[in-house]
């Protein structure tokens, strides 16, 4: 079978929204791991026709985010040569005939067919809020008479999701040469780095690098850190407040995109200029101007001030330059500090140097900010 997936988006669709309804690049990871390491990505006018037995045999799935409505699903019916039917006792969901159905929760969410030589998934919802029913389906449509389903998760690569690319574990001390080239650091534009494994690795393999990682592994799957912190904090009941300046509210942002944030999250404190910081927190104007507001005294001093105000468990701030302008030797542009504290007086700070453009700058920030809050939280969970 071939090992390239086309996922088929609407046009526009990614940028409606902060975090992308496709999942990448998790996605991306996940797909990996199911048996399909390279993705292409088309876009198409959701009402325009699309006829899936035109595209390529190189591809071995075709992924499709559409709609319960409209062209896109109509032509994608007809072309596959597919039908529709209600099922037995039920009244309002329509099914493909001879599909798998795609299900959130009792609700048909799509459908999944290999028909007319083509593995096709047809997702009516955001791709990664059905990522566990895409992979359910996908090892249906992939697996070999008399597989087991059960057998082909057995053998599937793994993904563990790491904080950070400054320092990559060197897998030269790990693993034989022989089998090195089985194993691959993917570098996200997040700043992490995601590790993917071959079926075959050890449990003692994987104990090990489990030591050397230590709390830079936040995740033995593909999952997006606002995600994993969300149901960390949603389980042990605490509680965050975030405060910004360069990020502008993107901390916050990631968080309440997660549905159920306001379990865990509390406020944002956004303040941009010098003077918004030295009016909000109590104290802060001469240490402006001693330290500057790019600092580590401003960006502790806004993190307290924000777990006082905030009256959460846990308090994260950011401080820096974004750029293009504004950068000096001293703190050249991209040069960010963040604090984070906790209830219960435990205090990291840190100061980044980060690359690329001004979104790259903040969202890699932002992904800091993400890492203490899930850090400094660790202090507070039950021994």
């Amino acid at each position: 079978m071939n090992k390239k997936c086309l996922l088929v988006i609407p046009r526009w669709q990614e940028l409606e929204s902060l975090l992308p309804s496709s999942g990448r690049p998790h996605l991306d990871l996940m797909l990996h791991c199911l048996g399909f390491p390279e993705l292409d990505v088309v876009e198409l006018d959701p009402e325009r026709p699309f006829d899936p037995t035109l595209v390529d045999d190189k591809y071995g799935l075709i992924l499709i985010q559409g709609s319960s409505s409209g062209r896109l699903r109509r032509s994608v019916l007809s072309n596959m040569g597919l039908s529709l039917w209600l099922g037995e006792n039920d009244t309002d969901n329509l099914r493909v005939t001879g599909g798998l159905p795609l299900m959130d929760g009792d609700e048909v969410a799509g459908f999944a067919v290999n028909r007319r030589g083509k593995n096709l998934l047809f997702i009516e919802k955001n791709i990664w809020d059905l990522r566990y029913e895409m992979a359910r389906a996908i090892l249906s449509l992939t697996s070999s008479d008399g597989q087991d389903r059960q057998d082909r998760l057995g053998r599937m690569p793994s993904c563990w999701m790491i904080e950070g690319a400054e320092e990559i574990p060197d897998l030269a001390k790990l693993v034989d040469e022989e089998n090195r080239r089985y194993y691959a650091f993917k570098k996200l534009p997040d700043g992490d780095i995601a590790l993917l494994m071959p079926p075959t690795a050890s449990d003692e393999l994987k104990f090990r690098l489990e030591e050397t990682l230590a709390d830079r592994l936040y995740a033995k799957e593909p999952i997006s850190l606002e995600e994993q912190l969300g149901k960390q904090l949603a389980t042990t009941g605490l509680t965050a407040v975030t405060a910004e300046s360069c990020t502008g509210g993107l901390v916050a942002a990631r968080i309440t995109g997660i549905s159920g944030s306001s379990d865990y999250f509390t406020t944002s404190f956004v303040s941009y200029s010098n003077q918004a910081k030295s009016n909000f927190y109590t104290g802060l104007e001469p240490l402006i101007k001693q330290r500057g507001a790019v600092s580590a005294e401003v960006a502790m001093a806004m993190a307290r001030g924000a777990l006082r105000i905030g009256q959460a468990d846990l308090a994260v701030a950011v401080t820096g330059i974004a750029g293009p302008s504004g950068g000096s030797d001293e703190k050249p542009v991209g040069t960010v500090f963040l604090a984070a504290v906790n209830g219960i007086g435990d205090a990291l700070d840190c100061r980044h140097q980060y690359l690329g453009g001004r979104d790259q700058v903040r969202i890699q920030a932002s992904q800091t900010a993400l890492h203490m809050l899930r850090r400094i939280s660790i202090s507070m969970l039950p021994k």
